[in-house]
């Protein structure tokens, strides 16, 4: 086709669009991506990794919703919930006292809680592997030279609350107390003991086993088995002002399911006995 020819026929496609057209003169057009929804999922530390392979498995099923999770210590959560509602929301909490206290706060509704899955490792009371050899054994803790016992607050955590339980079975409770220390929510534990801001620790054990064993840096005195305390559940809830709650809602319900349960298995995490 000569240049002449190219552009009386360009010429006539202009003139005719939108009227009759002209087979071959249009150009393709591709249809815009469908918008995505973006969900924010509060969740602690501890179980971010193995939530994070649920998340993705949620989203290779459900690609029109994309999920950002923001990793927050349970302590922390009520005032991060209640700062960042510009997108829908929920909150994954390590159990039910931080739970309690969002609903106390009004961050979320009751009847939104759900159970969706609970925490088999034992709460573990460790040391320093340097310059601890005293402490040997739990009743070690109410010797005089224990001086300080990291514990999270058992009013406002659910491990605080689990270990006071588990120490008040066992008789230690009252000698331990009086020994309390709480750091600073945003502080490392570790750091913190090997820094000898205190004497012993009170830890979950997962929260050592990333790597698969304990740090070297430190050691396990003893544990304080499941069946001292009631059981640890991890608990998810709708943020009462979330912007589009159905969707945060139908992660949830994902969470529940068989294949949500079937999901958190893989990832290591152990469903509720009861959806």
């Amino acid at each position: 086709m000569s240049k002449l020819a190219g552009a009386l026929r360009w010429a006539m496609c202009l003139a005719l669009a939108g009227g009759v057209g002209l087979a071959g003169c249009s150009r393709p057009t591709r249809k815009p991506p469908a918008e995505r929804v973006a969900l924010n999922i509060y969740l602690p530390c501890v179980i971010s990794s193995p939530l994070r392979k649920v998340i993705n498995n949620y989203e290779t099923g459900h690609p029109e919703v994309e999920i950002w999770d923001e990793k927050e210590k349970p302590l922390a959560l009520a005032k991060a919930a209640s700062v960042r509602q510009s997108r829908p929301a929920l909150v994954i909490t390590m159990g039910d006292v931080e739970m309690a206290s969002l609903v106390r706060a009004g961050v979320v509704a009751r009847d939104r809680v759900r159970d969706i899955g609970v925490n088999t490792y034992p709460m573990a009371v460790i040391v320093p592997a340097k310059g601890a050899e005293r402490v040997r054994k739990l009743a070690d803790l109410a010797e005089p030279w224990v001086k300080r016992v990291y514990l999270e607050d058992p009013a406002q955590s659910t491990l605080g609350d689990r270990a006071k339980r588990a120490f008040q079975e066992r008789g230690l409770w009252d000698k331990v107390a009086p020994k309390l220390v709480q750091f600073d929510p945003d502080a490392n534990v570790l750091d913190q003991l090997l820094d000898g801001k205190a004497d012993a620790a009170v830890v979950f054990e997962d929260c050592l086993l990333e790597g698969g064993t304990p740090p070297k840096t430190i050691r396990v005195v003893g544990e304080l088995p499941l069946g001292a305390y009631p059981p640890v559940t991890y608990q998810a809830a709708v943020i009462s002002s979330a912007p589009k709650p159905e969707v945060a809602q139908a992660f949830v319900d994902y969470l529940i399911s068989p294949g949500g349960r079937e999901a958190l298995q893989r990832a290591g995490l152990s469903p509720p006995a009861k959806p």
